[in-house]
C-alpha cells in the first residue's frame, strides 16, 4: 500500500511540473502558426495589391524609368536638341589646351607597382578622390599608399604623347595628360568612357570623371563600340554632362561619326571573286571571337548549323580552320584563330571569306547606327551579307545589297531564299546592281568619314568668349 501511494504521488508531481510546460508549448505553437498565417495574408493582400485589382500598376515616380537599365533601342528614341558649339575663353584663336582624360593609359595587368610608385608627380587637390579611386581599382599588388597629392608619373604619359597641331581653319591645340596642368586645360576630352560603366543606377561611375571647372569644356567621343554594351552613354543625365558629343547613332550625338567609316569606296566596285568561282557545297560562312553577344547571335547561328552547312572560323562556334596557304601568306600560326587582332587581320578575314556566296554579318548588338566592318567585309569579296543588327542598316550600305534576317518569319524561310539565290546567277548578281552607279552618294548615306580629324571637327565648333 505504501509502495502504491508513493507511485501515485510521483506521477502527480510529474504531472504538476509538466502540465504548465505543455500548455506553454501549445500556446507558443499557436502563436507561431497565427503569425505565419498573418504574414501570408499580409504578403498576399498588401505587397501584391494586383491580386485584389487586376488593373493595378506599380506606382511610377518621376525617376522610376532611370532605375531600369535602358536598352539601346529605347535610347535611340531620345532625339535631344543638338548643341552646335562650346565656349572657350580668349584671347581668340590662342592655342587651346586639351586634356586627354582616359583614366587608364596603360595595361593594369602585370604592372610593377613597386617600381612605378618610386617615380611620383604632383596633382592639384581636386583630383584626390579620383586618384584614390584609381589606386583601389587597379593596384593589385598593394604598395604603400601614394602620398596625398602625388601619383606615379606613369599616369602623366599616354599613348598620345603631348603634341601640338593646327587645324585647317588655323586653330592650334595641344593634347596632353599632364595632371599637374589639369586646372589650366581648356578642354576635357574623353574618348574611352567604357571604364565608367556600372551595373546599378545611375549606371556610370562619376568618381572616375574629373571635377567640373567653369573654365573647361567637356567633349565626349564614343568611338567604335555599340550602345548594346554601354547603354549609359545614351542616357540624358550622362550626355548632358558634356558640352559636345560625337558618335553614332546620329540622333543621340551632337556630331555624327559612323562606327565604321568607309574611306575608300572605289575598292568596293571591283569584282574580286566571280560567281562561278564561289563555293556551292557550303551556304554560309561566319567569323567571330565574341561568343557572348548581347543580342545572342550565337544562339541563332547554332540553330542554323542544325539545318544547313555553316563554316565558322574564329573561336566562336569554331568548326573550320583557316587554310594553310592563307596562314603561310601572312606568317600566322594555326593556333591563332582568325579574327584576333593581328597586323593583317582584315586581309586575312577577306581571304578566308572570299570563296563563299553568303557571309553572316551579325553584329553583337541590334542597335541603330551600330554598323561595323562585318557587312563591308562581305561586300568587298563579292558576297551577299546576311545581316543581323541595326534596323537602319539601309543607310549604311548600297541599295539592295544585303539580306536582313529580320525580314524573314522563320529560319527555314531564310535558308530557302538563300538557296534559291545561290543556284541562280542572275538573281545572285542582282544584289550587286549597285556597282553600276559608282557615285559615292549611292554607296551609302551614313558611312562616309568626317572631312577632318576628330579633334579639328570638335574645334570647328569653338565659340570664343
Amino acid at each position: 500500500m505504501a509502495k502504491l501511494k508513493a507511485t501515485v504521488n510521483t506521477r502527480y508531481c510529474i504531472d504538476i511540473v509538466t502540465r504548465p510546460l505543455v500548455k506553454r508549448l501549445l500556446l507558443l505553437i499557436t502563436i507561431v502558426a497565427f503569425l505565419l498565417l498573418l504574414h501570408q495574408s499580409a504578403t498576399h493582400f498588401i505587397t501584391t495589391p494586383e491580386s485584389l485589382d487586376p488593373a493595378y500598376k506599380e506606382p511610377l515616380g518621376p525617376f522610376s524609368s532611370e532605375y531600369s537599365f535602358a536598352t539601346c533601342s529605347v535610347l535611340t528614341k531620345n532625339n535631344h536638341t543638338k548643341r552646335k558649339s562650346f565656349k572657350a575663353y580668349g584671347p581668340a584663336e590662342r592655342e587651346l589646351s586639351i586634356f586627354h582624360w582616359r583614366q587608364v593609359t596603360f595595361s593594369p595587368e602585370g604592372t610593377d607597382w613597386q617600381k612605378i610608385s618610386k617615380d611620383l608627380c604632383q596633382y592639384p587637390p581636386e583630383l584626390i578622390p579620383f586618384f584614390k579611386r584609381l589606386y583601389n581599382k587597379f593596384v593589385t599588388n598593394k604598395v604603400n599608399e601614394w602620398p596625398t597629392g602625388y601619383a606615379p608619373c606613369l599616369f602623366w604619359r599616354t599613348y598620345l604623347p603631348g603634341y601640338r597641331g593646327t587645324c585647317k581653319n588655323g586653330q592650334s591645340y595641344q593634347i596632353h595628360t599632364n595632371y599637374t596642368l589639369w586646372r589650366e586645360s581648356d578642354i576635357m576630352f574623353m574618348d574611352y568612357p567604357f571604364y565608367f560603366k556600372e551595373e546599378e543606377a545611375p549606371f556610370f561611375d562619376i568618381t572616375q570623371m574629373p571635377p567640373r571647372r567653369s573654365n573647361q569644356a567637356w567633349w565626349l567621343l564614343f568611338p567604335d563600340e555599340g550602345l548594346g554594351y554601354y547603354s549609359f552613354v545614351g542616357l540624358e543625365n550622362f550626355q548632358y554632362m558634356f558640352d559636345l558629343t560625337m558618335g553614332s547613332p546620329d540622333k543621340l550625338f551632337d556630331i555624327y561619326k559612323p562606327t565604321h567609316e568607309v574611306s575608300n569606296v572605289d575598292m568596293f566596285y571591283d569584282t574580286h571573286v566571280k560567281f562561278e568561282n564561289k563555293r556551292n557545297d557550303v551556304l554560309f560562312a561566319w567569323m567571330a571571337v565574341n561568343c557572348d553577344a548581347p543580342n545572342k547571335r550565337e544562339h541563332y547561328i547554332r540553330e542554323l548549323m542544325e539545318h544547313t552547312k555553316v563554316h565558322a572560323y574564329g573561336s566562336c562556334l569554331h568548326n573550320q580552320d583557316a587554310p594553310d596557304d592563307i596562314l603561310a601568306k601572312y606568317g600566322l600560326e594555326k593556333s591563332l584563330a582568325p579574327g584576333h587582332l593581328t597586323e593583317h587581320m582584315y586581309e586575312v578575314k577577306r581571304d578566308i571569306l572570299s570563296p563563299y556566296k553568303f557571309i553572316l554579318a551579325f553584329e553583337n548588338s541590334n542597335c541603330d547606327g551600330y554598323v561595323t566592318e562585318k557587312v563591308y567585309d562581305a561586300l568587298l569579296v563579292d558576297a551577299i551579307p546576311i545581316y543581323m543588327g541595326a534596323s537602319d542598316i539601309d543607310d549604311y550600305v548600297p541599295p539592295g545589297s544585303v539580306i536582313k534576317v529580320a525580314d524573314y518569319e522563320s529560319m527555314s524561310a531564310l535558308i530557302e531564299h538563300t538557296e534559291r539565290i545561290a543556284n541562280n546567277k542572275t538573281l545572285y548578281e542582282s544584289y550587286f546592281a549597285w556597282k553600276k552607279d559608282k557615285t559615292h552618294e549611292n554607296f551609302c548615306k551614313k558611312c562616309h568619314p568626317l572631312d577632318d580629324s576628330d579633334i579639328c571637327t570638335f574645334l570647328k565648333r569653338v565659340e570664343w568668349v
